[in-house]
């Protein structure tokens, strides 16, 4: 654990990996009170602009995408016999290496009381040939639904040991999605309603 941390303290310290160093093309067209310079502690980048994230989903490359309200996600089920739905994030002016929080709502339940919560960090992967350069992905973050939200799955016959197992035809939900990278008060957040259906 203690070489886990001292690795990553480490990586902060240099800054950003390689291939991601200063921009200042960016910098120099940029109006003077959008700039942003890094903290070196994080990443040594020129930004132009407040950070922005969009919630996505998708499991590799060709299957990522980013959603917009109203979208539609598919439930997938798993081999070991659950369901789940991939999550992810696009984002732009913020460090490669960031916090990023999921909450997922059932819309038809409590709206304060999230079904799924996760806090990750991690390295998003920067997408080449872009305007502005600091646009940047990560998946997949997979939630796994609880027998309590299982769809009606005509393909196949799962068995679960909680109760009770609600069978329903789609998931309407609200996800909702904050990145900060390790620049004080540089985050975003973004929430998108969704519905999910079965089965892939």
């Amino acid at each position: 654990m203690r070489f886990t941390s001292a690795l990553l303290a480490a990586f902060l310290l240099l800054g950003c990996p390689p291939g991601l160093d200063d921009d200042d093309t960016v910098s120099a067209e940029c109006p003077a009170e959008d700039r942003f310079t890094s903290d070196p502690a994080a990443c040594t980048e020129n930004f132009c602009g407040l950070p922005e994230v969009w919630p996505a989903t998708g499991n590799s490359t060709e299957t990522f995408r980013v959603l917009v309200d109203g979208d539609t996600v598919p439930i997938w089920y798993g081999d070991q016999g659950g369901y789940h739905v991939d999550l992810g994030f696009r984002s732009t002016n913020l460090c490669p290496v960031v916090f990023v929080d999921f909450d997922l709502y059932d819309r038809d339940g409590d709206p304060t009381v999230p079904i799924h919560s996760a806090r990750r960090h991690v390295q998003a992967i920067r997408t080449e040939g872009t305007d502005p350069p600091s646009d940047q992905r990560w998946w997949t973050e997979q939630f796994r639904f609880p027998c309590a939200y299982w769809p009606n799955d005509p393909d196949n016959d799962p068995s679960c040991n909680e109760a009770p197992i609600a069978f329903l035809d789609e998931l309407d939900l609200e996800l909702r999605v904050s990145t900060e990278d390790h620049n004080e008060a540089r985050s975003a957040v973004a929430t998108v309603g969704l519905t999910a259906t079965c089965c892939n």
